[in-house]
């Protein structure tokens, strides 16, 4: 199966790549640049499955699967959290799963809308991204991104329950 993800990031191309091993679906895994059409730092769940869904799309080029991933914060009974959305596109269909999510401190959350920044931005050269760095290691940025590929993979390879 050829598979285009619609990102160059290392971490997001391996993540995808270990999904597919897991379900011993012997894929080639390229990453390619592509718009995700939402804003840079999302700030809704809409935002985030848009972007990922978006990104999909447009990776869809010369291949079976386009992959779109994109993370964001949502606001949820008053706090803010981030997550991470995949979704996968074959021409016709998403297929999609979404990570588990994290509380983003409220001072982050602040300076990222003061400041117009990302959330990464506040853990840069750290190389596990936030969760990582909030779950000391226990979960980093790769992980968090194989589980939602996981689920959305799991969507895929079960049409039959549609």
């Amino acid at each position: 199966m050829n598979v285009i993800v619609g990102s160059t990031n290392p971490i997001k191309i391996a993540a995808i790549r270990e999904a597919f091993d897991a379900y011993h679906v012997s894929a080639t895994i390229e990453g390619k640049s592509v718009p995700s059409e939402v804003a840079t730092q999302p700030f809704s769940l809409d935002e985030i499955v848009r972007g990922a869904k978006n990104r999909a799309l447009h990776a869809f080029t010369d291949c079976e699967l386009g992959v779109g991933v994109e993370s964001g914060i949502f606001l949820l009974a008053g706090k803010y959290f981030d997550t991470c959305h995949v979704a996968l596109y074959d021409g016709a269909t998403y297929y999609e799963g979404g990570a588990q999510y994290f509380e983003v401190p409220h001072r982050i959350v602040s300076a990222i809308k003061n400041e117009g920044k990302e959330l990464g931005h506040f853990f840069e050269g750290q190389g596990q991204g936030a969760i990582g760095v909030l779950t000391q290691g226990r979960i980093d940025r790769q992980k968090q991104i194989h589980s939602a590929a996981l689920l959305a993979i799991a969507r895929l390879r079960n049409k039959e329950y549609a």
